[in-house]
């Protein structure tokens, strides 16, 4: 997943929940509980997690829903 730059200070300062809102960008296929790379806009790798929601219903997700819930993402 690579999310922008408000997305990556909200779980790399303030130990929130990635949103979906905050994901600009999904590649791969995952399914619900698999594990996924979250990458800055720089493209570097800044945490891993499990996730939420599988790849092809993700873009139904919209605003405030959690993909990655803050107990469930390992910053790297």
């Amino acid at each position: 997943l690579h999310i922008d730059e408000g997305a990556a200070r909200a779980i790399t300062q303030n130990g929130k929940s990635l949103l979906a809102a905050g994901i600009s960008r999904a590649e791969g296929e995952f399914q619900t509980g698999d594990v996924v790379q979250v990458c800055d806009p720089d493209g570097r790798t800044i945490a891993q997690g499990l996730i939420d929601v599988d790849a092809e219903k993700l873009s139904a997700y919209h605003g405030n829903a959690p993909v990655v819930h803050r107990d469930n993402l390992v910053l790297l």
